[in-house]
């Protein structure tokens, strides 16, 4: 007999509410059931949890850091009118679009270069016209081409994102802009779940869409950084992180991009319209 069902270890942005959960009062399955003898039956096996929890929501309060920046020279108010923190939250929104922008232009580019350069290694003319004069040496030289494309020594970061489906842009983002996902979120996905009210808010889309940013960087990030975003009750500190995270995505993939575009000048490819 099998033992229980384990829960899965990964971290995912699933859900609408969030929550801080503290002092449990009972779990199950219990260590009892976990004996793979147990005849208890499936309906035992089930998790659950019985705990106290607080709900988290996002709110205008200062960030730590501005806190941590009272009384330092050239610091601002640790906190500002609606308005002005409305306007903060549109810069950073805007930001990390063209920042997530620039990561699908970028794999895109990159798995197309990839393709060409495995075109030219494996590349059979019917004819034999286009293979006269092909040396040996010329297809060493395009596989030490692919060799080092496809595995960079360095930095190694960069080996990091190579082995990363779609150089780390998962399948829900990069077809659509992260303020389009956000539009599907709030009129085919959440719309049953806030009042007409918060929905209205201006600072609700961007809580919104600060969410949607790091589901966008699922396959990138880490479930640590998941987790954080999760435990965040500030908007504003969620966008900064989305936004950092992203940018240290863009350099990586910018890396990547003048190397494949060295190596397919070397073969005597044009790659100008890659990027």
């Amino acid at each position: 007999m099998s033992g229980p069902p384990r829960l899965s270890s990964r971290v995912r942005l699933v859900g609408v509410g969030r929550a801080y959960l503290a002092e449990f009062f009972y779990k199950l399955p219990t260590p009892e059931d976990s004996d793979e003898d147990s005849e208890e039956p499936l309906s035992r096996q089930t998790p659950i949890v019985m705990a106290e929890f607080h709900m988290l929501s996002d709110s205008a309060k200062a960030t730590q850091a501005s806190l941590a920046n009272i009384g330092n020279k050239g610091a601002q108010s640790a906190n500002s009118a609606p308005v002005f923190f409305v306007n903060k939250l549109g810069r950073l929104a805007n930001s990390v679009t063209r920042l997530h922008e620039e990561r699908r232009k970028l794999s895109l580019g990159l798995t197309a270069a990839k393709a060409r350069l495995e075109n030219l290694n494996v590349f059979e003319d019917s004819d034999g016209i286009g293979m006269i004069g092909k040396r040996e040496e010329e297809q060493e030289a395009l596989q030490y081409l692919l060799s080092n494309f496809s595995e960079p020594s360095k930095p190694s970061s960069m080996n990091d994102v190579v082995q990363l489906e779609n150089y780390g842009v998962n399948n829900f983002a990069s077809f659509s802009s992260i303020p389009k996902l956000t539009d599907v979120a709030l009129e085919e996905v959440l719309t049953d779940f806030y009042s007409p009210e918060k929905q209205q808010s201006e600072e609700h889309r961007y809580e919104m869409l600060s969410f949607v940013a790091f589901r966008a960087l699922d396959g990138y990030c880490t479930p640590a950084d998941i987790g954080w975003a999760l435990q965040s009750t500030n908007t504003a500190e969620r966008l900064n992180r989305a936004h950092e995270l992203m940018m240290d995505h863009v350099i990586q993939l910018k890396r990547l991009a003048v190397q494949a575009s060295q190596d397919l000048r070397d073969c005597g490819e044009e790659c100008t319209d890659l990027w």
